[in-house]
Order: C-alpha cells, then structure tokens, then sequence
C-alpha cells in the first residue's frame, strides 16, 4: 500500500549543492520538519543507507525524543512506504514488539518521514559486549522467544518480514525484567496474503532483492535457502533466519557452518 505523505509547510532543509551525495540532501542539525501532527527539530544522525538516513529528533511541542526514519524522495527503492503499511496496521491491533508510529510526512522533492518511539540498542550490538560475542544459555533463549513472537506478530498481519536478522530487533530502554524486544525495518517485507486473507499464489521467481540493494554480508549469511535460490519466501523462512540467528546468539560468530561465506552459491 503506497502512503500518500503530506507536503511540509517547512522549507528545504537540505543542501542540494551535490545531488549525488546523499549526505548533501538529507536535512541539517537542527532543522525543523513538520509532520501531519507535529513539527520536529533534528538531532544526531544514528545512521545513514543508500536511500536514506535515521535521526534523532525532538518533538517541538514538548522536547520529546524520537526516531525519525527518512528515505530520498527520488530512491527506486520505495521502503518506506511498507514500514508505515506494517507499522499503521500493527499499533490499530496494538501488538507488542511494534514500535508505536507517532507521525509522518514529506519535504517535497527532498525526502518522505515516519516518527517513531526511540528504542535502545538491537540485539547484534548488545551480543557484542558480551565475552565471545555470544549470550548466556537463559538470555539467548529470553530474547529468542521475544523474537520469535515478534514474527509471529508480523505474520498475523499477513507480512513475511525476508530480512531476520539480529539488527532488525532492538530493545525498549525498559529496565529488565520488563524488557521488550521490537521488530523494525520492514523495507523487505512482501505481503503473502491477499484482500481477502487467502494466501496468494507464489511468483515463479522472486530476485533475491537485498544482494541487490544492499549488498548486505550479514543479510546474506540469515538468508534462507529458498531466498538463495530466488523462490517465493513464505513465513517458513523468516524461521530458518531465526534458527540461524538464535544459533549465533547462544554460540558466537563463527559457529554457523558457512559463516565465513558470503557469496549467495557458496552459503549454499
């Protein structure tokens, strides 16, 4: 479902000086853009993609912090417009591990907006500060289990998610034991269902979109054997990521047998 953004009443807040660099035409420090709801200052900038950038930004009625997710207006990849689908339809059923959707916009010609509730770190990044890069036996298993219901939140919607990975979940700034783990980046997602809640017919060939898009060595190494060999995924696969990713959890690194592999054939 495409999402017809609104136009902000804001001026440009990008320096078109270089077109080809999409640092020069993402938005400033401190500028502001304005949502359907609410105006936003920009903050520091968490990370930046091929076709667009996430920031910290402060909600300018009251100075709270939130995610500001932007994608290039012009990018052939339109993943934004899936996140809004996926995060719009999860909060009116008020699922759990979703990240609650708090405004939404566009800078015309420039780029399109979501707002979201700030998270902490994802779960790749936290494996990382413990010794090994592996979690205790209990942890791994408390967060795979959050995981997995994540999925199966996802899956209810009606969405295969095609990009698992440990990246993609991320913890609430919650104290344990009332962490929660949250499903993000939904750019990948393909709906398997259609209108009328029938599971649609598989594509002869479905490309193997994010060797395309992102050349992604950690996208490729969760990859399930039906995405290798450019077949139709199904919620099945999005499990065989997880296996995969729970593995790692609980062991380490290089304790997949084809960790050290990066191309599609080889991992095969």
């Amino acid at each position: 479902m495409s999402v017809d953004l609104p136009n902000s009443r804001e001026g440009s807040c990008c320096d078109n000086n270089d077109d080809n660099g999409i640092q020069q035409r993402l938005p400033q420090k401190n500028c502001l853009i304005k949502g359907r709801q609410f105006s936003f200052a920009i903050g520091r900038q968490i990370s930046v993609g091929k076709f667009g950038a996430v920031y910290e930004v402060l909600r300018q009625s009251d100075g709270k912090c939130f995610a500001a997710k932007l994608e290039l207006c012009d990018a052939h990849f339109h993943g934004l417009n899936v996140d809004y689908s996926v995060l719009d339809r999860a909060s009116k059923k008020n699922l759990k591990h979703f990240t609650e959707l708090i405004d939404f916009g566009k800078i015309q010609g420039h780029f399109k907006f979501i707002i979201m509730t700030m998270l902490d770190k994802n779960i790749t990044q936290l494996r990382s500060m413990f010794v090994g890069n592996r979690f205790s036996l209990s942890t791994a298993l408390r967060l795979g289990l959050q995981t997995l219901s994540a999925l199966q939140e996802l899956h209810s919607l009606g969405y295969v998610h095609r990009d698992v990975k440990g990246t993609n979940f991320v913890v609430s700034h919650e104290p344990h034991p009332n962490l929660t783990v949250y499903i993000i980046d939904f750019g990948l997602c393909r709906s398997y269902r259609n209108a009328d809640n029938e599971i649609k017919p598989p594509r002869q060939t479905a490309r193997f979109r994010s060797q395309v898009l992102f050349a992604s060595r950690g996208t490729t190494r969760y990859a399930s054997l039906a995405a290798h060999n450019e077949k139709e995924q199904a919620p099945r696969d999005d499990l065989e990521s997880w296996f995969y990713m729970l593995i790692e959890m609980i062991s380490g690194d290089s304790n997949l047998p084809f960790s050290s592999l990066f191309k599609s054939n080889n991992i095969q």
